[in-house]
């Protein structure tokens, strides 16, 4: 998981992440904590949800 707010590829360029994306493999995914009383009736503390695309750029534009 990124827990910084930059990601560094290949080519040594740096993308502002938004906060609430991390990469798995190679997909971004964006993740918020629920509400407490919405994560007690879906019985997960998290929604994920895939953004399907491996670009930083596109994924923090979807994220938005």
């Amino acid at each position: 998981m990124h827990s910084s707010a930059t990601h560094s590829c290949c080519t040594g360029s740096r993308v502002l992440m938004a906060v609430h994306i991390f990469r798995r493999e190679a997909t971004y995914y964006w993740r918020r904590r629920t509400p407490r009383a919405l994560a007690i009736c879906l019985n997960r503390p998290h929604l994920f949800l895939s953004l399907r695309t491996t670009s930083p750029v596109i994924a923090r534009r979807l994220a938005t």
